[in-house]
């Protein structure tokens, strides 16, 4: 071999190494790039077919709601002087305040379309009068955009806090307080269809199994909520067994639970 061959082959060398490393990074780079293509597009299916059998809420598929500026809402609720005696029992209104609205969009949303529509407007009148003892926002109930769509459509509702009541008593009271107003409206919207159509089973259970564990329930007062059979609770109808049972949160909040 020629002393210039000798001189080519360590440059021959380094050109084949830069040309390995120039094919590594080729193929990580595609390689990252198959993988983001197929989490855009299979995890929506994944999520979709998780919250399908309780495991996540439905709120995960939907797109991010419009932001709410509720910083105007919790300092006119923070300035407002609160009753001690409603402060002291300030859970047990917040669950009969969000568990009287959710029970009034429930019937809305079970009739919709029905010549049964019921009249929910006298079931607002404890939820105003509620509201304005623990001195929040007077809610109103939800819009409906699509009737095949309304158990969705609520779940955004409530994580969406349109009129800040959330957010009033999450800086008034605390963020159980919040948490546990947004488990009322799931439970009492969901308890709506259990005693209407018992032989759908739960409704809404990847959300009543989030806020009840952010509102830091026991598990024995929202587990009979998402079990397939109620058979085990007392009363003599589906009726009487979910609003039993709806009672006894409330017993449990009354009492300093």
């Amino acid at each position: 071999m020629t002393p210039r061959g000798k001189d080519d082959a360590p440059r021959r060398g380094r050109i084949l190494a830069r040309g390995g490393r120039a094919l590594l990074f080729l193929a990580v780079t595609w390689s990252l790039a198959g993988s983001l293509m197929l989490l855009q597009e299979g995890l929506p299916e994944l999520l979709s077919r998780a919250a399908q059998r309780g495991w996540v809420p439905y709120s995960l598929l939907a797109p991010p709601a419009p932001g709410v500026d509720c910083s105007a809402a919790v300092e006119r609720a923070m300035a407002a002087r609160s009753d001690p005696d409603v402060t002291r029992q300030a859970a047990l209104l917040v669950w009969l305040l969000g568990a009287k609205l959710g029970f009034a969009a429930g019937l809305v949303d079970a009739y919709a379309g029905s010549a049964n529509q019921p009249d929910v407007e006298p079931w607002m009148d404890e939820p105003r009068r509620l509201a304005a003892a623990l001195r929040v926002e007077t809610p109103v109930l939800p819009k409906m955009r699509h009737t095949l769509d309304v158990l969705h459509e609520f779940t955004e509702f409530v994580a969406a806090d349109p009129q800040c009541v959330a957010a009033q008593l999450a800086g008034k009271y605390s963020p159980r307080h919040a948490a546990l107003y947004r488990f009322a409206q799931i439970a009492g919207h969901a308890a709506v269809y259990r005693i209407t159509a018992p032989q759908l089973g739960p409704s809404l259970v990847p959300e009543l199994r989030f806020y009840a564990t952010a509102a830091e329930l026991p598990n024995a007062l929202w587990q009979p909520l998402i079990e397939d059979s109620i058979d085990s609770l007392p009363g003599a109808t589906v009726k009487d067994k979910v609003l039993s049972h709806m009672d006894r949160i409330a017993q449990h909040l009354r009492s300093g639970g």
